[in-house]
């Protein structure tokens, strides 16, 4: 076992930025409490914050791009490298955009929290695409 330290920091479950006090020890949270000095959640943590490293260290998560090789609902996937992945993703844009315009495309995120809006990597995506649609769920 090694060294237990504690990392105040905020909750890593969404971006709702809300307090979290994490308790990591041999690079595994081990604990998490919310942060009572938070002003946006006064110590508040939500089931989310608390299975943050159930989710993290999931030996099913994935950690690579998948393209999928057979029928939809056959959960047959091949990996591929995140350059062919991107390519792929982009290619697929810009055909949307040429044969729908694109005012076409809306950019939807969930578990914003409070500042998705701000996000300025999305909003600048959003205008080199040429689109103004933007959609988030805002709570926290």
């Amino acid at each position: 076992m090694g060294e237990r330290k504690r990392v105040v920091s905020t909750c890593l479950g969404c971006i709702g930025n809300c307090g979290a006090i994490y308790e990591v020890e041999d690079n595994r949270i081990v604990k998490v409490k919310g942060d009572p000095d938070s002003p946006l959640t006064t110590g508040y943590i939500c089931p989310k914050g608390t299975a943050v490293e159930d989710v993290r260290s999931n030996p099913e998560r994935l950690r690579h791009p998948l393209r999928r090789t057979g029928n939809r609902g056959e959960g047959k996937w091949e990996e591929i490298s995140w350059e062919e992945a991107i390519g792929e993703v982009a290619e697929r844009l810009a055909e949307s955009k040429e044969k729908y315009g694109p005012e076409s495309f809306v950019l939807a995120g969930g578990s914003g929290g409070v500042l998705a809006g701000l996000n300025p990597v999305t909003s600048k995506f959003l205008h080199l695409f040429g689109s103004p649609n933007r959609m988030e769920d805002l709570h926290i």
